[in-house]
């Protein structure tokens, strides 16, 4: 089993939600979710936008949302949720990205990644670990 360091972890609505948000744990978790190869492709298409990039995946039993921004220095943050395989967690946390305005597109993705998990028996699971705690 894989372990991931995070800065806080929280359950809100039957959901669990873990932040990486400090630099060194965010690049600790990229490397530990993706091959080195796969790190630097997302380094680099970050360096091509100000604004840096972002998605959505899967990373064993969570859903994760990853920001990059390289420009002027690196900065980002992953969000590990664990919807426990509750479609009305998922359906819930959906409308919540929707009615913040997200695009659709990508909260689409949100819910084919739940629905990815939901379908693979046996995804392989990971551990939170919190380091470096969020005062």
């Amino acid at each position: 089993m894989k372990t991931i360091f995070v800065n806080n972890i929280r359950e809100e609505d039957n959901v669990i939600k873990a932040y990486a948000v400090y630099n060194t744990t965010v690049l600790e978790g990229l490397a530990v979710i993706y091959p080195k190869d796969v790190v630097d492709g997302y380094m680099n298409s970050a360096k091509k936008d100000v604004k840096g990039i972002y998605f959505f995946d899967r990373f064993c039993q969570f859903i994760i949302f990853v920001q990059i921004k390289t420009t002027p220095k690196f900065d980002g943050s992953i969000v590990f949720i664990d919807c426990k395989n509750s479609p009305e967690a998922a359906l819930d946390e959906y409308l919540g990205f929707k009615d913040k305005g997200w695009k659709m597109e990508h909260i689409n993705v949100f819910m084919k990644r739940f629905q990815d998990i939901e379908k693979d028996i046996s995804p392989g699971f990971a551990k939170l670990a919190i380091k470096d705690p969020i005062a």
